[in-house]
């Protein structure tokens, strides 16, 4: 392994595992470490790789930042989500955030439906769902959706679960795409 992928990918999981911590104990994933993140995704890569490396970061941070800019828009996810997959892209690239955003994706919805169960909320969203669908002709679904909770998951997890499944998925070359 080169000096370059040992400092990008060093920074990366220190990001990632600080920002599963924060994110787990306070709902958080905080400026000060994706902020250094993508600082350091930009250096890097532009040291070693000139303007082609910094590029690669433009790229990989406008990529990150746009596609999980759009969920944060829509209301699913916070600012720190979004930066901190920005800094994933600065880090590693265009190619990586697009794979590494289906693979958490997919983990999302993996720990989504393991929590509701565990939590006995399943069938709470599965009537919010049918609301969302058939709401302009159920009042009987529209009134009992509104007595229910509304339920929140930090997506630090996610994130971090699908990074390192599709970093391990290409050093290991075993990928699901």
């Amino acid at each position: 392994m080169t000096l370059d992928k040992i400092l990008i990918d060093s920074t990366l999981f220190i990001a990632l595992a600080i920002s599963l911590i924060t994110d787990l104990k306070t709902r958080k994933i905080l400026n000060i470490v994706t902020y250094p993140a993508i600082i350091l995704g930009f250096s890097f890569n532009t040291f070693f790789g000139g303007v082609g490396g910094l590029k690669f970061s433009a790229i990989g941070f406008t990529i990150g930042f746009v596609l999980f800019g759009v969920f944060n828009f829509l209301g699913g996810i916070g600012m720190g989500d979004v930066k901190l997959m920005a800094a994933i892209g600065a880090l590693k690239g265009g190619m990586f955030a697009i794979f590494s955003i289906i693979y958490i994706g997919i983990a999302g919805g993996v720990l989504t439906i393991i929590y509701l169960i565990i939590k006995g909320s399943l069938g709470v969203v599965l009537l919010q769902t049918l609301y969302l669908t058939f709401s302009p002709f159920s009042k009987k679904i529209k009134d009992k959706v509104k007595e229910m909770p509304k339920i929140y998951l930090p997506y630090g997890p996610a994130m971090i679960i699908g990074v390192v499944w599709y970093y391990f998925s290409q050093y290991f070359n075993i990928g699901i795409i």
